[in-house]
């Protein structure tokens, strides 16, 4: 049998990587063309709608580089169709406080409003 105990000491060197996603920018993105998702009229005439919320990471070229429901309406169709709709915005770039163009989160709400009659 054996036993034993240590105590290491050392320096360490790295470097960071990680998304850049910036969190608060100084200048937002801002809205520069939208696309309505489609609602189709099945689930219109079956009463079926909600509100779905979409996160995304707007880019420096103001695409939308990726994006998740964080709020589901209940439905996937219409979660998809927020999903595929929010890909087609397109934004002015968001900008540091260095006046640099950053990526950074978007947050919108897509509403499926049964219009009763």
């Amino acid at each position: 049998s054996g036993g034993g105990h240590g105590a290491g000491h050392g320096s360490g060197i790295g470097d960071g990587t990680g998304p850049g996603i910036a969190r608060n920018p100084k200048v937002p993105p801002r809205v520069a063309s939208t696309a309505a998702p489609v609602y189709p009229q099945a689930l219109r005439d079956a009463g079926i709608g909600g509100r779905v919320v979409v996160r995304g990471v707007v880019g420096i070229d103001g695409r939308v580089e990726s994006a998740e429901v964080v709020r589901s309406s209940g439905n996937s169709t219409l979660d998809n169709n927020a999903l595929s709709a929010f890909y087609k915005w397109r934004f002015s770039a968001a900008k540091n406080d260095a006046g640099q163009k950053v990526r950074c989160y978007f947050v919108q709400g897509f509403p499926f409003v049964i219009e009763y009659k």
